[in-house]
């Protein structure tokens, strides 16, 4: 029987090989994995029984795509899930001008000195011919905002954020972090101007907790375990995989595909533990869900550009005996360049089972720019220290647990070199017009980041391709 390979063992293609089971009842499917667990990011990490984390604000949004959701809350029971909806979906904050800004996570003119200044040009930027074809996320922002407000206010920001000059970043970043709104009006106001569709897009409604239900336009949900962790999800995942017979290879590394006729005759890989070569044959179909560079290289295709590298990141993470004072944020951005963290996570304020042994666990994302020496950086002391100066927690002495994750290649890197380059490794790959490989994951060529976007994708991809069979 001809086997259907699922590359890259993460949320997305652990999703892709149920989907194969279940919608087309599909038999030896294999999934590759390059670590030794399955779950890539959203199996968390666990230090031992009584020290889980997620890395970061893992929830699932719910997609548009009602059958993706489907098969997504399928995994497990409708009373094992916890809903979130309306203005408890998603409620995020920003940490800017050394204040935990509670009430929207968009940047709020009225508290900026300049006020009036940026207020004359926001309007006189809406007034002018609206450009929709963005190359730069620096064309972006002053399309939206206007150049005195993108140069005097978001400029630094970004750099912050970012590490990288506006003009070789890409306009996908404004959703990464939601900087595609700004705060202007008091609440009265807004609701008198959201009728308009030029103010409903650029302008924010001012404060999260009041957000009118009528005029929400999208009604999707964020969902997450009762149970605290997302490895629940992982774990019963893998059950259901497991009773389908598919099978999952971890700690493998692919050397190559071997091609005949526009197809993958075979894959060829070492598996790390044993060091044994194992050469995979008679293939049906490749799903792949990790960076098409790999692709690339397996199928022998020649890539001469280097990618700009990624910035470091640290995860520190905390319990807490003491409530964090975070409110009801269920996470926070820090735009402040005087510190290092890129975000906080309180999980408990969306997950009650979180709290646990009277602890609050906490999560610190921590970047460092390519070339920073972090050798000599205590990470846990960092993140504590800035926890304090931020206000979040008290002293040290409220923390009783603290651990921490280095990565040395963390989050993407949205520049427009690098979607250059995602742009040209799916050209040469569909250029070899290969029949039986089909490409899904992150993408920043089809700006693909968000979880729900990416599973729609790849399920769109397989619909399309295993729907005459």
């Amino acid at each position: 029987m001809k086997k259907n390979i699922i590359i890259g063992g993460g949320l997305t293609g652990l999703f892709s090989a149920l989907l194969l089971a279940e919608k087309f009842n599909l038999k030896n499917i294999i999934i590759l994995e390059s670590t030794p667990l399955i779950g890539g990011a959203y199996r968390g990490v666990n230090f031992d029984e009584n020290h889980y984390f997620d890395y970061g604000p893992h929830l699932y949004y719910e997609s548009s795509n009602l059958e993706v959701n489907k098969l997504m809350l399928s995994i497990m029971d409708d009373k094992e899930w916890l809903f979130l909806e309306k203005n408890d979906k998603d409620i995020p904050g920003i940490f800017y001008q050394n204040n935990l800004q509670e009430h929207s996570h968009y940047i709020d003119l009225r508290k900026e000195k300049k006020y009036k200044k940026y207020l004359s040009d926001l309007f006189n930027n809406f007034n002018k011919n609206k450009n929709k074809n963005f190359v730069t996320a620096e064309d972006y922002f002053q399309n939206k905002f206007g150049k005195y407000i993108t140069k005097s206010l978001l400029k630094k920001i970004l750099l912050k954020l970012w590490g990288t000059n506006l003009k070789k970043l890409d306009p996908m970043i404004a959703k990464i972090v939601s900087m595609d709104r700004i705060i202007a009006f008091d609440e009265e106001l807004m609701l008198d101007l959201m009728y308009t569709r030029l103010i409903r897009n650029n302008l924010a409604y001012p404060n999260q907790f009041n957000f009118p239900s009528d005029k929400r336009t999208l009604s999707q949900r964020g969902v997450y375990p009762k149970k605290y962790g997302f490895f629940q999800v992982i774990d019963a995942l893998e059950k259901r995989l497991l009773v389908h017979g598919i099978k999952i290879y971890t700690s493998v590394d692919i050397k190559s595909f071997h091609t005949q006729s526009n197809q993958i005759q075979s894959i060829k890989l070492i598996l790390k533990e044993t060091s044994k070569e194992l050469i995979i044959e008679n293939i049906n179909h490749i799903h792949t869900t990790i960076d098409f560079l790999h692709i690339a290289n397996y199928l022998k295709l020649k890539n001469n550009q280097d990618k700009d590298i990624p910035k470091q990141v640290v995860y520190v993470f905390l319990k807490v005996k003491k409530k964090p004072k975070m409110g009801k944020l269920y996470y926070f951005y820090v735009y402040d360049d005087k510190y290092h963290t890129f975000r906080v996570t309180n999980y408990a304020n969306y997950c009650e089972s979180a709290y646990l042994n009277q602890e609050y666990p906490l999560c610190m994302e921590i970047h460092f720019n390519p070339k920073h020496d972090v050798s000599n950086i205590n990470f846990v002391e960092l993140g504590i220290l800035e926890l304090i100066k931020m206000g979040v927690i008290e002293c040290k002495k409220d923390i009783t647990y603290s651990n921490y994750k280095y990565f040395q290649y963390g989050f993407p890197s949205f520049t427009l070199k690098n979607k250059k380059i995602a742009f040209s490794n799916r050209k040469k790959i569909s250029d070899r017009k290969i029949i039986n490989l089909t490409l899904g994951g992150i993408s920043l060529d089809k700006d693909l980041f968000f979880l729900h976007d990416i599973l729609d994708d790849s399920y769109k991809t397989l619909i399309e391709r295993f729907s005459n069979e």
